[in-house]
């Protein structure tokens, strides 16, 4: 599935000195702008980022609400050892929204 999306809220990931882990994804809320291939039915999405690689911050760690992207995205649960990754996620619940990263 592509979809171009805008950021809504992001995880945050606090001061790399406080954490407990070398490489972490920061999970994101993004409203739908288009469906560009493929389908989703909802007008939000969450997509993990690896924003924390080698105990450092990203690329997407630095992206700002209001950012668009183009991205080509798969169900986290389509890659079983991607899942046991340490997720930082402080966005509220919603069981509604399926987790997604970019498509590799």
């Amino acid at each position: 599935m592509t979809v171009q999306v805008k950021l809504k809220k992001k995880s945050e990931i606090g001061p790399l000195n406080h954490v407990t882990y070398s490489n972490a994804f920061v999970v994101y809320e993004y409203d739908i702008v288009r469906v560009e291939k493929g389908k989703y039915p909802h007008s939000r999405i969450r997509i993990a980022h690896m924003g924390v690689m080698n105990r450092k911050k990203t690329r997407p760690a630095h992206f700002k609400p209001g950012s668009q992207f183009s991205l080509t995205l798969a169900n986290i649960g389509r890659y079983p050892r991607l899942e046991r990754i340490q997720r930082i996620n402080d966005l509220p619940v919603n069981v509604n929204l399926p987790l997604y990263i970019c498509k590799f």
